[in-house]
């Protein structure tokens, strides 16, 4: 998969799995970013500045019957920076509108759940950098 969020550490208790529902008929690799809709419902990020709940913990299957995915929500991963900017040290990320592309946040507004983590390190565009991510 293009730019899958690669995790580094698992903090907290394993990352700190928590279930979300899915839709039944979708496919999500391991290590997707992914989008929180309502009522608690995940699904592959669908555009720039998303609400994010997580990183997919398990690759889930469409069309097996499965309504449920487990989801990182505790964890260090490599996030790949599109778009024309860089990251630096302490930027918050947020998604970018490609599956698993981050750019940095213009505005701090993570009490609006956009924040995708914020940056260990200092990172161009194309760049993967770590990121750390607390749901």
């Amino acid at each position: 998969m293009t730019n899958e969020c690669v995790i580094t550490d698992y903090l907290g208790n394993n990352g700190d799995i928590v279930q979300y529902t899915c839709a039944e008929a979708t496919d999500i690799p391991y290590g997707t970013l992914l989008e929180l809709v309502d009522p608690r419902t995940v699904k592959k990020v669908s555009g720039a500045g998303c609400v994010i709940a997580g990183i997919a913990a398990e690759e889930f299957t469409g069309g097996q019957g499965r309504t449920t995915i487990g989801v990182y929500t505790n964890v260090i991963y490599k996030g790949t920076i599109i778009g024309g900017g860089s990251a630096t040290l302490g930027s918050h990320v947020r998604s970018a509108g490609a599956t698993n592309e981050i750019t940095v946040m213009t505005t701090l507004d993570q009490e609006t759940g956009k924040d995708a983590g914020y940056s260990f390190e200092t990172g161009a565009a194309g760049d993967t950098v770590l990121v750390r991510l607390k749901k």
